[in-house]
């Protein structure tokens, strides 16, 4: 364009800035998946869709986000948010336009000079019969409360302050351009606007964005406004949907796509659109109010319906989110005269920052929120706040949960390490769940989640503490996340590992396929199916689901593992050992690899090894105490008994009510000799265990030691009783030379051999 059009331009600014007449731009501020245009027929022929037959339709599309001055408060996904926009014009399933009547200005490319260019060049080009559309995200603003200063958008190159002096777009002079091509020329014409974004502005302190709002609102020509919510609220943006979008733009996109389409007849107007944002838009951001508008003629058709895109659409939205607002939203939302106000919803956002959410009390972000949320300055935001308080008490569940289904080695770590945090996410989630109230969205799912916590922390101190009698607890709790959202697969998962627990493979097996028909590539569900084949000894059933877990995911560490271990069952070493080295290859820290070549090492008499692969081991999983043992029994090997007392005495105190602890200290007071303590260990044993008959053997042995052939042989019958029925280790036990050649030891060995 040339300059004596720009020149031009800055003039008819000044002209018209004290103009009554004005429009309706509005801001979002939330995100949302991207919705991508799809290439079939849909329910109407396909050719170039144009909302005017008779003429041509051209667009010019603005996204800022990056503003030159940094004065100015960027925005996140305005840009985004115009992109997809503009590609879905230009897409063959949507709008079909050439792209030579498709203006796209993105961040600094969205100058005042090049705005005005390119909306002039529409008032040059427009026939009768043409269809226009404008669509503009970025910041709108009004510096004084006259009449005359209806507002202005900012364009990339704007000042942060007097407006007036260039950079910016009057509303007047916008209404004046709408009225020109729908009037004169006789055009139809479309306005989309997200402008009213919060952000320190120069007109903050008077309300400029919502001012601004309230003038692009009105309806001076035959055009129609869409527009991101109403005069008096803030539009939101964020991360919670497609990586980063305003929530306007999210829902406006589907709705065009045919989310809207309420009666199904392949044509999406005005009136459904405005249903549809008004539904999900609002849905979507509360607590916090944000109600999508629109002016124009009710009937008026925006788009035609593709059947594929629509059914595209449709998946991509089956998954609505809930997140967090970041924290560049929020502090710039609210501006107070209460300047304590301000300090307190400052702490606020840092503490949602800092991840102080509840504790300590002091300076939490739950306190700091009690505290403010009933100051009536404060009542236009106190939605926005407890949305994100909300957000961010789910956000770290949400976080594991994905982590968890992504099958990370680093979650798996730290459940079998019985990480203390898992202890508040039942209590994030009910807190989420007060804040969101039972007609939220979101509340089911938060109360699901919780059950799942729940169930997850008994099972886990159940094992920690060997409380096997609690698994059935846990599981009672999965079933209750489950009859809240019947398709949520970790909780199947969890309920039948809780089963493996409890040897009840049969019940396993059944809840673990139950996962597989919601998340079959999930890798980690396969792995443990295979497992449970190990248990029952269906060795070929372990190796097919275990190289399936390894089809889903070739470096899967517990599917290299569990397939292995098949594979040794089915005497074939060699394969398991390639997978064993392999995995190892890729995590030198596995534990569970580390523990399985430890294990070989030691069978083979190779202590050296065994040491070493049960060390690193016990270093990446702290809590493993079928190693710790292994390693008392290695070092017990080695000749290195204070070594070995170590890691049994370890082994104890992490797991006091664990039998094979109990047995690894016991083991090692005998083999060393120092029968007292074993006898005292032994005694203490056999109350907790009476039908470890290997117990009552090792008491008659020392008693045998010491010549007490009454307590000898009262302890090996008990032996017998409980299926220590192996004579040739009794007979070739030295303590127990004489006590064997005793009338009524041959007299038991006779009854029970029976």
């Amino acid at each position: 364009m040339k300059n004596s059009i720009i020149l031009k331009y800055l003039h008819i600014v000044i002209t018209f800035t004290f103009m009554k007449n004005a429009l309706y731009i509005l801001m979002m501020f939330f995100a949302v998946t991207t919705v991508s245009a799809q290439s079939t027929k849909g329910l109407k022929p396909i050719k170039k869709q144009t909302l005017s037959p008779s003429g041509v339709t051209r667009a010019v599309v603005v996204g800022i986000s990056d503003y030159q001055s940094e004065e100015i408060r960027d925005l996140q996904y305005a840009h985004r948010d115009a992109r997809i926009f503009a590609d879905y014009l230009l897409d063959d399933k949507g709008y079909g336009l050439d792209s030579s009547h498709v203006t796209v200005l993105l961040n600094k490319e969205a100058t005042s000079g090049n705005f005005v260019s390119a909306l002039y060049g529409l008032i040059e080009d427009g026939q009768e019969g043409d269809q226009i559309i404008i669509y503009f995200s970025g910041h709108g603003d009004v510096e004084s409360t006259t009449i005359s200063q209806p507002g202005f958008l900012l364009c990339w190159d704007a000042p942060a302050k007097v407006y007036m002096a260039g950079g910016t777009f009057g509303l007047a002079y916008l209404q004046e351009i709408i009225s020109t091509l729908s009037l004169k020329l006789k055009t139809k014409v479309v306005v989309i606007t997200d402008a009213c974004r919060s952000g320190k502005l120069a007109g903050s302190d008077i309300g400029g964005s919502q001012a601004t709002a309230a003038n692009l609102s009105k309806q001076y020509a035959n055009e129609v406004k869409i527009l991101s919510c109403q005069p008096d609220e803030f539009a939101l943006e964020g991360d919670a949907w497609g990586g980063g979008r305003g929530v306007f733009s999210y829902y406006l996109m589907a709705g065009l796509k045919g989310m809207a389409d309420r009666n199904e007849n392949g044509e999406v107007t005005l009136s459904e659109l405005e249903r549809y944002l008004e539904d999900n838009v609002s849905e979507t951001v509360a607590p916090h109010s944000q109600i999508p508008m629109t002016v124009g003629q009710r009937n008026t058709t925006l788009s035609f319906v593709n059947k594929e895109v629509l059914q595209r659409t449709k998946g991509e939205m089956s998954d609505t989110n809930f997140g967090f607002i970041g924290k560049k939203a929020a502090d710039d939302a609210i501006f107070f005269s209460d300047s304590l106000l301000r300090k307190k919803y400052l702490a606020f956002n840092a503490a949602l920052e800092s991840k102080h959410l509840l504790n300590p009390k002091e300076g939490s972000a739950w306190n700091i929120y009690q505290e403010v949320k009933d100051y009536p300055e404060i009542s236009k935001y106190e939605g926005l706040m407890r949305r994100n308080l909300a957000a961010a008490l789910q956000d770290e569940t949400q976080q594991v949960i994905n982590a968890y289904l992504a099958s990370s080695p680093e979650e798996l770590a730290r459940r079998w390490n019985f990480d203390s945090s898992y202890e508040k996410y039942p209590i994030y989630l009910e807190k989420a769940s007060e804040l969101l109230g039972e007609d939220h969205f979101f509340y089911r799912t938060l109360q699901a989640r919780k059950y799942y916590f729940k169930g997850l922390l008994i099972r886990l101190d159940a094992m920690k503490n060997d409380q096997k009698g609690n698994f059935y607890q846990a599981i009672a709790l999965q079933d209750s996340c489950i009859a809240i959202d019947s398709t949520a697969a970790y909780a199947y998962n969890e309920k039948a590992y809780t089963y493996v627990q409890l040897e009840k493979y049969s019940e396993a097996r059944k809840y673990y396929n139950k996962a597989l028909d919601f998340t079959p590539t999930w890798p980690l569900v396969w792995s443990n199916l295979s497992d449970v084949y190990i248990q029952i000894g269906d060795h070929k059933m372990a190796l097919e689901t275990g190289k399936k877990s390894l089809e889903i995911d070739s470096n899967f560490i517990i599917g290299m593992f569990n397939t292995g271990i098949a594979y040794e069952n089915l005497k074939q070493p060699q394969k398991a050992m390639k997978l064993y080295d392999r995995g190892l290859e890729l995590d030198p820290n596995s534990s569970l690899l580390n523990s399985k070549k430890g294990m070989i090492s030691y069978k083979s008499s190779d202590y050296e090894n065994a040491e070493k692969y049960w060390l690193k081991s016990v270093e990446v999983q702290p809590y493993n105490v079928p190693d710790i043992i292994n390693l008392g029994h290695t070092y017990l090997k080695k000749g290195e008994n204070e070594n070995a007392k170590k890691y049994f005495i370890r082994a104890r105190e992490l797991r006091p009510n664990n039998e094979q602890a109990y047995q690894g200290i016991i083991e090692y007071y005998f083999y060393t000799g120092d029968l007292e303590n074993a006898s005292k260990q032994l005694q203490a044993y056999v109350i907790d265990y009476p039908n470890d008959g290997m117990a009552h053997y090792l008491i008659a042995s020392i008693a045998g030691s010491k010549d007490d052939q009454n307590t000898a042989l009262f302890f090996i019958e008990n032996a017998f009783q409980n299926g220590m029925l192996d004579y040739i280790t009794i007979e070739s036990d030295a303590n127990l030379k004489d006590i064997i050649l005793l009338p009524a030891y041959l007299s038991l060995k006779k009854k029970y051999k029976k």
